[in-house]
C-alpha cells in the first residue's frame, strides 16, 4: 500500500477517534448525572406477609414508606382474586341447578330465577357486593366480549356467555380500592396489565381508560407471559402508553413475549427493571441477593428495583421485620455505591450528530480496508471509491431514515476489523531477530495489539451511544459474529504465505505431522473452549457452574468490578505468551495461539457492545482485565521460564 494512502486511511481513524471520544464524554457526564433508583414492592406480597405476621397491611406500608420504598406493583384482578376477597360471587348456571336440586335452597334474588329456570345452565353468573365493581366489571367484560355476551339483569347481576377458562384469567382491571388507599399513602403505583387475545388495536385505548391510572403513575408493568397487544397490537400500545406520558416497565431476563418488540417500539420511554423472581427467592440467600441487586444497577442501568420478599423468617425476627432489615440492607449498599433513592427518571437524551456519524464510519472503513489488505492488495483506486460510497451510502441511510441501522453494521465491522488487525499487524511487522531481542520491545508490542483492540471500542461506543441503544430498544447486532470472525481471520492469516502452492504445502505439513494422545489431548481441549466460547457469549447459554459463581464473587469483592473470564484467564495470558515467545514457535503452528491472543482484543471490544453497561463501569471492567491478565501472563512465563531450567539442570 502507497504511503500517502496509508497516512490517509490513518488521518480518518484517528479523526474518527476523536469523534468517537467526543460521543463517549457525553455519555459519561450523562450517565454520572443518572444516580436515582427506585424501590418497588408488590401488593400481593405486602399481603401474604401480612397474613403471615398478623400485621394489618397498613402497618407494614407505613414501615416501608419510612424505610423509603417508594412504589408498589398492583396486579389487574380476575374474577378469582375478587372471589376471594369475598367482593363478587360468579358461578355457572348448570352448577346453580345442580344445587338446587338437591339442597331446595338458594339465597335471593337466584332462588327465584331457578324456580322459573331463567337462568341459563351454559352462561355464568356474578353477583357484586358493590354497585361501583358491578359498573366496573361490566364495562371490562363488554369491552373483552362485546356487549352480545354480556347481559344485565335485576339488582346487579351480570349474565355473561364465555368459556370458563378464558374466563376465570381475563384482567378485570386494577383494583380501584387499593389503588386509592396506596395513593392516600403516598405511594407511586406501578399497574401490572394482562393481556388477552381479546384486546385488539380498537380496544387498547379503552382498556387504558379503565385503569384511571394517575399522571405520577407513569411506569407499567405487564403481568405473567406477555405483554398488553401481543402479538398484533404491539404499535397501538406503545403509541397510547406514548401518548399518556407512560413508560413500559422492561423487566431485563424476563423474556416476555412481545417485550423486545414493545421496547424497539418504545424507544426512548423504556425503564430497566430487575425483579428476583419468588420461585428464586426460595433458594436465594441474602448475601447473594444484595450482591445481584447492585450489579443490576451499577453494571446494567437498571433503575426500578422489584423486590420480592423472602419467606423464611431470620433467626430471631419475623418475617416482616426480616424483609425490612432486607430493604434496608438494599438501601445502604446503593447509598455505598453513590445512588440515590427516588423515582426512576428517564434517561436523558443523547444523540449523535450526522457529522460525527459520518466521521466514525469513515474511520472504520479505514480499519476494514487495512484488514482486507492483509490478505488482499487493495488498489488505490479502490481506496477512493470505498471512500466516496461510503460518504454516500451515510447520506442516503441518513435521508431514509436508517442512519441507526449504518451505525449498527459499522459498529459490527469495527468489533470485527479492530481485534483481527490487534494480532496481525504488530506481529506482522516484527523484525525476530531485533524488535523482540529486549523486554521494553516485548512490552511495546503487548501494548501496541492492546492498544488497537482499544481503538475498536472506542468506535464501538461512539457510534452506539445514542439513548435507544442505553435503554435497550437497539442493541448491538451480530455478537456470536464479532467474537468468532476475527479469531478465524488471524488463524488464517498465519497460516497464509506468500502464494497458493506454499499455502498448501503448510497446511500438508500440519496435517502430516505426528499426532500423540497430547496432541489429542491439546485439541480437545482446543474444540471444548471453542465451544464454550460460542454458548458463553451471551445470557442465556450454558449455566454457571457452581465453583465458577463462587470464584467471581470473590473477585467481585477483591476488585469491585468482576473481570471478564475469557479476557484475564485466557486472552491476556495467551497475548504475553506469544510476545514473550514468539520467536520460538514454529511458523506452520504459529496461526493456533495467535488466534486465542485474540481473544483479549474480542473479549475487550465486546464488553464495551453492553451498551447498557454504563461507561465506567465497562472502562473499570477492563482494566481489571488489562491488569489480573497480565499479572497470569507473566505468572505463567516465570512457571515455564523455571520448568525449563530444572530440566536442562535434571532432565539428563
Amino acid at each position: 500500500m502507497d504511503y500517502r494512502i496509508r497516512n490517509l486511511l490513518l488521518i480518518l481513524i484517528a479523526v474518527g477517534l476523536i469523534a468517537s471520544l467526543l460521543v463517549g464524554a457525553r455519555r459519561f457526564v450523562v450517565e454520572y448525572r443518572d444516580r436515582e433508583v427506585e424501590l418497588a414492592v408488590d401488593w400481593n406480597d405486602i399481603v401474604v406477609l401480612s397474613q403471615m405476621d398478623g400485621v394489618p397491611v397498613k402497618v407494614i406500608l407505613k414501615q416501608l414508606k419510612d424505610l423509603g420504598v417508594g412504589s408498589v406493583a398492583l396486579t389487574e384482578d380476575t374474577l378469582d382474586t375478587l372471589e376471594r376477597r369475598g367482593e363478587l360471587t360468579w358461578f355457572r348456571g348448570s352448577d346453580a341447578f345442580n344445587v338446587f336440586r338437591i339442597t331446595a335452597k338458594a339465597s335471593f334474588p337466584f332462588r327465584d330465577m331457578l324456580m322459573k329456570e331463567t337462568l341459563d345452565p351454559q352462561r355464568y353468573y356474578m353477583r357484586f357486593t358493590s354497585v361501583p365493581l358491578y359498573r366496573g366489571i361490566r364495562d371490562e367484560l363488554s369491552m373483552l366480549l362485546g356487549r352480545e355476551q354480556v347481559r344485565e339483569l335485576n339488582n346487579y347481576i351480570l349474565e355473561v356467555e364465555d368459556d370458563e377458562w378464558d374466563l376465570a384469567f381475563l384482567g378485570m382491571g386494577l383494583p380501584q380500592n387499593i389503588y386509592a388507599d396506596l395513593k392516600n399513602s403516598g405511594f407511586k403505583v406501578l399497574p401490572r396489565l394482562k393481556n388477552s387475545f381479546r384486546i385488539t388495536s380498537d380496544k387498547v385505548s379503552r382498556k387504558l381508560n379503565f385503569q384511571k391510572i394517575a399522571f405520577d403513575d407513569n411506569i407499567v408493568i405487564f403481568d405473567e407471559e406477555e405483554v398488553l397487544g401481543y402479538p398484533f397490537a404491539l404499535r397501538t400500545v406503545a403509541s397510547e402508553l406514548s401518548s399518556r406520558n407512560i413508560r413500559f416497565g422492561y423487566i431485563e431476563f424476563s423474556e416476555q413475549l412481545g417485550d423486545r418488540a414493545l421496547t424497539s417500539l418504545m424507544r426512548e420511554d423504556v425503564v430497566r427493571i430487575h425483579s428476583i423472581p419468588a420461585d428464586e427467592m426460595e433458594i436465594m440467600t441474602q448475601r447473594r441477593a444484595l450482591g445481584r441487586w447492585l450489579r443490576a444497577v451499577r453494571e446494567r442501568s437498571v433503575r426500578v428495583l422489584y423486590i420480592h420478599p423472602f419467606m423464611r423468617p431470620a433467626y430471631g425476627k419475623t418475617l416482616v421485620e426480616t424483609n425490612l432489615s432486607y430493604i434496608g440492607k438494599i438501601i445502604e449498599r446503593l447509598g455505598w455505591a453513590g445512588y440515590r433513592i427516588g423515582d426512576a427518571r428517564s434517561q436523558a437524551p443523547l444523540g449523535i450528530g450526522f457529522i460525527e456519524t459520518i466521521l466514525m464510519v469513515l474511520g472504520v472503513l479505514a480499519a476494514l480496508i487495512f484488514l482486507t489488505d492483509r490478505f488482499i492488495r487493495v488498489p488505490d483506486w479502490a481506496v477512493y471509491l470505498s471512500i466516496i460510497i461510503c460518504v454516500a451510502m451515510t447520506f442516503a441511510f441518513g435521508y431514509s431514515g436508517k442512519i441507526v441501522t449504518l451505525r449498527k453494521l459499522a459498529a459490527l465491522a469495527a468489533a470485527v476489523s479492530f481485534p483481527s488487525l490487534a494480532i496481525i499487524v504488530p506481529f506482522s511487522l516484527v523484525n525476530v531477530g531485533e524488535m523482540l531481542a529486549t523486554l521494553k520491545q516485548r512490552i511495546m508490542l503487548f501494548f501496541a495489539s492492546f492498544g488497537i483492540s482499544l481503538c475498536g471500542a472506542l468506535f464501538v461506543v461512539g457510534l452506539l451511544s445514542e439513548t435507544l441503544f442505553r435503554v435497550g430498544a437497539e442493541k448491538f447486532a451480530g455478537v456470536k459474529f464479532a467474537l468468532i470472525v476475527p479469531l478465524g481471520l488471524v488463524a488464517l492469516y498465519f497460516l497464509l504465505e506468500d502464494s497458493f502452492k506454499a499455502t498448501l504445502y503448510k497446511a500438508i505439513r500440519i496435517l502430516r505431522a505426528p499426532f500423540s494422545v497430547g496432541h489429542v489431548v491439546l485439541f480437545g481441549v482446543a474444540a471444548l473452549f471453542a465451544l464454550v466460547f460460542i454458548l458463553r457469549s451471551g445470557n442465556f447459554g450454558i449455566a454457571v457452574p457452581g465453583f465458577e459463581r463462587y470464584a467471581r464473587d470473590l473477585l467481585e469483592l477483591a476488585m469491585v468490578i468482576r473481570p471478564r473470564t475469557k479476557e484475564f484467564l485466557l486472552g491476556y495470558p495467551v497475548l504475553v505468551l506469544l510476545v514473550y515467545y514468539y520467536q520460538n514457535i514454529p511458523n506452520d503452528w504459529l496461526w493456533l495461539p495467535a488466534s486465542v491472543a485474540a481473544v483479549s482484543g474480542v473479549s475487550l471490544v465486546n464488553t464495551f457492545c453492553h451498551i447498557h453497561s454504563p461507561l465506567l463501569i465497562s472502562a473499570l471492567r477492563s482494566v481489571n482485565g488489562l491488569i489480573t491478565g497480565i499479572m497470569l501472563g507473566c505468572a505463567a512465563v516465570l512457571l515455564i521460564e523455571i520448568g525449563k531450567r530444572m530440566v536442562n539442570r535434571y532432565g539428563h
